[in-house]
């Protein structure tokens, strides 16, 4: 007789090698190089399945090199790149002044504990000058951007002495424990997350092209936060005694513009409202601008498009300039509250990734990239509407900066999400030597967040890409 935990682990290795087989057949009629074909297959032999995520491409190219906007894989094909590494490399690929600010710090020390060093002081006291907020305000260092927000969750818990937190519907927090319960993400639906005493409580994000409310920006008088701001003046959910409110909130976590969603760029009264919320129920807002901070929505930070300073501020992808790194900046008094030891690392601070860091802040100051994301999202947005009036497959396109997303759909009237068509338009402009990110609530947005270096040209031949395989998507679906 067949124990229960024994038929489960036949059963898991049953499907485990369906998905593997299929993935393998994948790869073997789309890897685009035999090179790759064979090194691609050595991953799914040897890496755990859990850790692949192809979001780009049917069959992933295996990265050689990269340099400006452009990635080059083991067979030699080129790729213009409009996901900067998932956003990491704000200044472009291997920018000369990283790459001569990591050997140089590699040569003194590459880590040593949790230890202070120089980079790391400076990197330090420049991101608590340029970030938001004419408060007192310290730092914290950590490794990722889910660890920051883990952090940022036991800062905001600990002061205030309250358990809950509210996140967003389309919300991307991360895929660490407490940081899964923020993200609003079907991956995570087998997995216990918070301790039993934490709820999260989530509310509608200011997604105007699909209102959840039914409503019409502007004449919606910002109908998503209305609705927030009601849950807590109630009698039965208020929190009129902080201490006793069935609610018990801690704080708020808030993407300015949310990014793994679809990107998606809300109104700047969204974020503002926000503040206005906190301030009347004396909440924390936490600002999560991993992927939309340091210069790629036009200004340094997102949040200040609404001219609005978080309590608290994670931060990460770019601040290494491509090495691990990642903090929680924020109002002193809440920095400091857990003491020494309350939160730390390993590889928290490490040294050459603060280097990287402070060589990459001074050359997004002293070139003033924000502008240029400015200059250079406007004429990618203008590239996406000329597409729009020639393919009917683009319902939707809005950005900020270089924070630019784009919806497509079955019918423009009823908005019906063209996912299968997405899927398919992203895989051939691969094939084609163009990169872009398929992500979105329904699985039919794209994600344009190239290097902010990214020049006009490497745009036009983009677009050129893109509008071909449209054209050719258009006839094959309709």
């Amino acid at each position: 007789m067949v124990r229960p935990i024994e038929e489960r682990i036949m059963n898991e290795r049953v499907r485990m090698k369906a998905k593997r087989d299929e993935l393998l057949n994948r790869i073997e009629k789309e890897a685009r190089g035999e090179k790759s074909k064979k090194l691609l297959k050595e991953i799914i032999q040897t890496e755990s399945l859990s850790h692949l995520y192809w979001n780009v491409c049917v069959a992933p190219p295996v990265v050689a090199g990269c340099k400006g906007s452009t990635m080059t894989d083991v067979d030699g094909n080129e790729y213009i790149d409009f996901t900067g590494g998932f956003g990491v490399h704000a200044i472009g690929f291997s920018h000369p002044k990283v790459v001569a600010a990591i050997e140089e710090q590699a040569q003194r020390v590459l880590q040593y504990c949790e230890m202070p060093s120089e980079p790391r002081i400076e990197l330090g006291k420049k991101m608590l000058e340029i970030t938001p907020g004419d408060f007192e305000k310290k730092i914290l260092w950590a490794v990722t951007g889910a660890e920051a927000i883990e952090a940022a969750a036991k800062l905001a818990r600990y002061y205030t002495g309250r358990t809950n937190l509210i996140a967003f519907t389309g919300a991307y927090h991360g895929r660490t424990t407490g940081a899964m319960a923020l993200t609003a993400n079907a991956y995570f639906k087998n997995f216990h997350q918070l301790p039993v005493d934490t709820a999260v409580l989530r509310f509608p994000y200011a997604y105007c092209y699909r209102c959840a409310l039914g409503e019409k920006y502007p004449d919606c008088n910002m109908a998503c936060t209305r609705y927030l701001d009601n849950f807590f003046s109630s009698i039965q959910y208020g929190l009129r005694d902080p201490d006793r409110g069935i609610t018990n909130v801690a704080g708020i976590f808030v993407e300015p513009c949310q990014g793994h969603a679809g990107y998606i760029v809300p109104p700047v009264e969204f974020l503002s409202e926000l503040r206005k919320i906190c301030d009347k129920y004396e909440l924390l807002l936490i600002a999560d601008e991993i992927m939309c901070g340091f210069g790629r929505t036009g200004k340094l930070w997102a949040c200040e498009h609404s001219n609005v300073a978080p309590d608290l501020m994670c931060i990460g992808k770019a601040i290494g300039g491509g090495i691990p790194l990642s903090a929680v900046v924020g109002r002193q008094e809440i920095l400091d509250c857990m003491g020494p030891g309350g939160h730390m690392g390993t590889f928290a601070g490490n040294h050459i990734a603060c280097a990287a860091g402070l060589a990459l802040v001074r050359v997004l100051l002293e070139e003033k990239i924000p502008e240029r994301a400015a200059r250079t999202g406007k004429y990618l947005v203008e590239k996406w509407l000329d597409l729009q009036d020639r393919h009917r497959l683009i319902g939707d396109v809005a950005g900020r900066g270089l924070f630019i997303g784009v919806e497509l759909v079955k019918n423009r009237e009823t908005k019906e999400p063209a996912a299968e068509e997405t899927a398919w338009i992203q895989n051939e402009c691969y094939k084609r030597g163009f990169l872009i990110q398929r992500a979105g609530y329904y699985g039919n947005r794209f994600n344009n967040y190239p290097t902010l270096m990214i020049t006009e040209e490497e745009i036009d031949r983009a677009m050129e890409i893109t509008d071909s395989v449209m054209s050719d998507a258009e006839r094959k679906f309709h």
